[in-house]
């Protein structure tokens, strides 16, 4: 038989405000990728296809930012952003750059979001970056 209340220390909230259990903060995750995949997808779909498959996919959408909002979850993405260190992501390919110390960088794609619960980072994103080209 399924557990059917929550352990105290899953619903404890702590200093910061912060109670989401874990597996919700990687489910934000994972819904995060899946709707960047699908998007890409939908591209090359045939139109009729793609709007049959759109109308399905904004009630499942909508079904899971209810349940991300009820925990205080949000999922944020940095694409285009200028990068700093104090940003709460790990850059994969940093060491791919000439190290000078007037390089600017942009986040170039979000490999994995920044999951945030009532404003605080509940998990670290990941990026890839590229250098900012002066114009």
């Amino acid at each position: 038989m399924k557990k059917l209340l929550r352990s105290k220390k899953e619903t404890q909230v702590n200093e910061k405000g912060l109670s989401a259990p874990q597996t919700m903060v990687e489910f934000a995750s994972e819904n995060w990728k899946l709707v960047r995949s699908l998007d890409r997808y939908i591209q090359g779909m045939d139109p009729l296809d793609a709007e049959r498959f759109l109308n399905q996919f904004a009630w499942y959408q909508r079904k899971a930012q209810e349940m991300l909002d009820e925990a205080g979850l949000s999922a944020v993405d940095l694409t285009g952003m200028k990068y700093n260190t104090g940003m709460a992501v790990s850059p994969l390919n940093l060491e791919d750059f000439p190290n000078r110390p007037d390089a600017a960088y942009r986040v170039a794609q979000m490999v994995d979001p920044i999951i945030m619960e009532n404003g605080h980072v509940r998990k670290a994103g990941t990026v890839m970056l590229r250098e900012e080209m002066d114009e």
